[in-house]
């Protein structure tokens, strides 16, 4: 960041107003103590003038105390050096008994503070008088607020110097702070505007502390994680699509141009019309699997999940295969073996979807003899519907290429299939939370896709039980 544009860094300007308020706080903390410090003080002045004051009165008791009431004064002034504590005894006529300051104007009863020039004393300092009745005889007594005055100095001069270092630390902390975070978000704006140029692997640097900026640079990390996977989906797909639908277009023209030259000879052309009609709908049927699989990965159907209960995808699923399985010299079983229950939250239609592609795809590739199962399991805390075959399985090296569009074993590019039902069930697994797994059936394959058990709580089958109306509006 260039030093013109620091003072525009709001994580520097949050440093320095945190500081600020920071200062402010101490400031009105300091003055609130100060003001309780320079309160007590003044009480506890007040107190010993009370208590001297009855100490004087209590000595003069009767008109015969007066001489041990002027000799007590006088002994009290001589243990003042200094004027630190003032006296002063008038009688009724305006005599003065005793005293050690002689003050410019009569002094009304009760309590005052007055300067010491107005006492007649050659000093600045301020003293704190009582001034009251002792039968006939007014008396004053008063002290010097000298040392609460350099105490009071001494507490202000130690809180301003205390602020100064206060202010110190907590601007240049402040400010240290605002420019060390303003750099991360600055790190975090260079590896966006790499991202905005091209580079999808441009990932946010972290510091490892595991404060809400590093948080922020997971999260980041993550959606760009996300956002390079799909970007790299599109692209395989467009490759996909460039290399393996050129083969079933390259037939569509083959057969229109068949349909073609044989109207030109004045032959019958329905048999080349009904094969190019028939490659079309292939094609259409592609793109339809592609469109559905964008979808799910976009989260498009979402608002459709209701509890679905995996035994009656499984019936509905035998129901529907059974008979073909029989055709092809196969056999489709079901078992129920989950041990808890097996209603999880989602799309019953994409679900009998993802069940149908595993069992076509057992169909299509397995001999005649060929055993079936389909189940429903407990798998750890979740619950899984899966189907097991006997036939030739998929080689562990394949098992993970198989799951990608149009990606087929070199012996099924002779079997018609367009390489999307694995895909499209990944898809589905995928979009439903589950976890998709091929494995070794020993021999055979057997393919199962987990749910978790919490995905479908009692209260939100009962919820989707009262009616669909809010999960398809």
């Amino acid at each position: 960041m260039r030093p013109t544009e620091i003072w525009r860094s709001t994580a520097l300007r949050a440093a320095l107003l945190t500081a600020a308020l920071s200062l402010l706080a101490f400031v009105l903390v300091g003055a609130v103590a100060f003001g309780l410090m320079q309160r007590e003080l003044l009480h506890e002045q007040d107190q010993a003038l009370r208590e001297t004051f009855a100490v004087f009165a209590n000595a003069y008791e009767h008109e015969d105390g007066r001489s041990d009431f002027t000799d007590t004064l006088r002994a009290y002034m001589r243990a003042a050096p200094h004027r630190q504590r003032l006296f002063r005894a008038r009688s009724a006529q305006g005599r003065v008994l005793a005293g050690n300051f002689t003050p410019q104007h009569a002094l009304s009863d009760g309590w005052l503070s007055v300067p010491g020039t107005a006492l007649g004393l050659n000093t600045d300092t301020h003293y704190r008088l009582l001034t009251g009745r002792v039968h006939d005889l007014t008396l004053t007594v008063g002290a010097s607020q000298r040392s609460i005055d350099a105490l009071e100095t001494f507490a202000s001069q130690g809180f301003a110097l205390a602020l100064l270092f206060l202010a110190l630390i907590a601007l240049g902390g402040g400010g240290w702070l605002g420019v060390r975070a303003q750099r991360r978000l600055d790190a975090i704006g260079r590896t966006m505007d790499r991202v905005a140029a091209g580079d999808l692997a441009a990932r946010v640097p972290r510091s490892g502390r595991g404060d809400d900026i590093d948080r922020l640079a997971v999260q980041l990390n993550q959606a760009l994680d996300r956002l390079q996977a799909t970007v790299e989906g599109i692209r395989q797909v467009s490759v996909d699509i460039a290399h393996d639908l050129k083969t079933p277009l390259g037939r569509l023209k083959i057969r229109l141009l068949d349909a073609q030259e044989s109207q030109a000879r004045g032959e019958k052309t329905v048999e080349a019309l009904d094969a190019a009609l028939a490659q079309a709908d292939q094609l259409n049927t592609i793109f339809e699997a592609l469109l559905r699989i964008a979808r799910l990965e976009g989260g498009a159907r979402e608002a459709r999940f209701a509890c679905v209960d995996l035994h009656e995808v499984a019936a509905t699923l035998h129901e529907i295969y059974a008979e073909v399985a029989a055709d092809g010299g196969m056999t489709l079983e079901t078992a129920y073996r989950a041990t808890q229950a097996a209603s999880v939250r989602g799309d019953r239609e994409l679900l009998v979807q993802l069940g149908a592609n595993l069992i076509e795809n057992a169909l299509r590739h397995c001999p005649a003899g060929t055993r079936i199962e389909l189940a429903v399991e407990t798998e750890g805390d979740g619950v899984a519907l899966v189907v097991r075959d006997d036939g030739p399985g998929i080689p562990a090296a394949e098992r993970e290429r198989v799951l990608r569009r149009f990606y087929r074993l070199d012996k099924s590019r002779t079997r018609p299939g367009s390489g999307l039902g694995l895909s499209l069930v990944k898809a589905i697994a995928g979009f439903h939370g589950a976890r998709l797994a091929l494995e070794d059936a020993r021999p055979g394959l057997r393919v199962s896709v987990l749910f978790f058990a919490d995905t479908c709580s009692a209260d939100t089958c009962a919820a989707d039980a009262r009616g669909p109306s809010a999960l398809y509006p």
